[in-house]
């Protein structure tokens, strides 16, 4: 394991897990598009909050 990236794995899976799942909650017909809308927003935000989270661990070390 490179030590100078700990973790970055773990990151990018949650990150490409929380992309698609934003891409594929428009498919879901059941939700109404408000719904819809919250949920892709919430999953895009959560993927940009690891990836800063991420950089801001990786500044302090």
């Amino acid at each position: 394991m490179n030590r100078k990236q700990p973790h970055l794995d773990a990151v990018l899976i949650g990150v490409v897990a929380l992309v698609a799942a934003s891409f594929l909650l428009p498919m879901i017909k059941f939700l109404n598009n408000d719904n819809i809308d919250s949920l892709s927003a919430g999953t895009l935000s959560g993927a940009f909050g690891l990836v800063v989270g991420y950089g801001i661990g990786r500044i302090k070390q």
